[in-house]
């Protein structure tokens, strides 16, 4: 029981067990502090997949619908105007081109020659 009398070493260790635990009380926050950062991020996409939702469904059913129609024909889908996609989802022009250009950034839309069309932009 010396070495607990000896104050150099006594001290020494004080702040050894003072750098672990604030080490760990860091890493701690940190990880805190991800895992609330990861939950707000995943409620914004739920809120942003809830509010594109209907722009991407009338494209999907415009595409479904078109397939039923000439089944077993291969057909070309036409574009859609921004216009008419705005005055079907009843919202402003500015907010449906906002939607489109995130349904584009996700590759689900693209942009062609006089409208939008679904899917993937093909090459050129």
């Amino acid at each position: 029981m010396m070495w607990i009398s000896c104050p150099p070493i006594n001290h020494a260790f004080q702040w050894l067990a003072f750098g672990v635990t604030a080490m760990l009380a860091f890493a701690g926050a940190i990880e805190t502090l991800q895992k609330g950062l990861t939950g707000i991020a995943a409620q914004r996409n739920w809120f942003v997949e809830r509010y594109d939702k209907p722009i991407l469904d009338a494209f999907e059913d415009a595409a479904r619908r078109a397939n039923i129609q000439y089944e077993g024909q291969h057909i070309f889908f036409n574009s859609i105007p921004t216009a008419e996609v705005a005055k079907d989802a009843k919202r402003s022009e500015k907010s449906v081109r906002k939607t489109l250009l995130r349904l584009e950034h996700r590759g689900k839309v693209y942009e062609g020659k006089g409208g939008w069309n679904i899917g993937i932009r093909p090459e050129r």
